[in-house]
């Protein structure tokens, strides 16, 4: 190999990390425009409920990161519990929520109350992960989310 051949090489290969470089950045800027538009409803679409407003931002997550299977739990104040209030499919809103349950047995859930991040941990009631994260507003309501 000549010294020519070896800086052609490098140059495609310098080459091919800056391409791979701006489409992980294009990919990051796209995530964090879904990942702001959470919460933030389309001018005219306002959804009329909490079921719509939870289906809307779950579709903007599964285009951020598409999982399996997600739903989003509401602390119901009168009962201390956290009914299923939207899942991605009907199908697995009993594995869901049987998911979450033993979470919260195992005291998973009440840690990740506490955190301003996910959380991901082994699933309980099958393989894979589940991850755990709050939603939080600044008035102090929470939704968390599985």
């Amino acid at each position: 190999m000549t010294l020519q051949d070896a800086l052609t090489i490098a140059r495609g290969s310098a080459e091919a990390e800056a391409v791979a470089a701006r489409e992980m950045n294009r990919w990051l800027i796209e995530a964090l425009d879904h990942v702001a538009a959470v919460g933030v409803g389309r001018p005219g679409a306002e959804p009329e409920t909490i079921g719509g407003m939870l289906q809307e931002n779950g579709q903007v997550l599964s285009r951020v990161c598409p999982f399996e299977a997600s739903a989003f739990f509401l602390l119901d104040t009168a009962s201390m519990d956290f009914p299923l209030a939207w899942s991605s499919a009907d199908r697995d809103s009993t594995a869901l929520s049987d998911e979450l349950d033993r979470q919260i047995e195992d005291g998973v859930f009440a840690w990740a109350l506490q955190r301003y991040h996910p959380i991901i941990v082994p699933a309980r009631t099958g393989p894979g992960s589940v991850m755990l994260h709050v939603l939080g507003q600044r008035s102090g309501r929470f939704m968390p989310s599985a």
